[in-house]
């Protein structure tokens, strides 16, 4: 689909979706637990988000998307298959965070209102 000067289309756009949309779960989960008192329990997470705050959490998150994007396009050129089973897996692992925090929000609402 591209000529001279225009970027190749990404091999695995759905999964990429997928990934950007979990991380960003994960950056406002751990937003509204921090918020509630909670602590980051990924260290270098935590070092990222003493130095810099919120806007250096999101920034490293990102970046981390973009580089896994990258790869995956990388593997995903010369093996289809490693490529889609590299971005599935992370996007599992993604999620791994997100339904942590679901959990501690939940036991949290719980304890709450006892």
């Amino acid at each position: 689909m591209g000529g001279a000067g225009q970027l190749k289309d990404v091999i695995y756009p759905h999964a990429y979706v997928a990934l950007l949309a979990v991380s960003f779960l994960d950056v406002a989960f751990t937003w509204i637990i921090l918020s509630l008192g909670g602590q980051e329990i990924n260290p270098v997470m935590r070092i990222v988000l003493l130095a810099h705050g919120l806007p250096g959490m999101v920034l490293f998150k990102f970046a981390v998307v973009l580089l896994v994007v990258v790869l995956c396009e990388e593997v995903g050129r010369r093996h289809f298959i490693k490529g889609r089973r590299l971005i599935r897996t992370a996007v599992g692992i993604s999620m791994l965070p997100v339904f942590a925090a679901i959990v501690q929000l939940v036991l949290y609402r719980v304890t709450f209102l006892l």
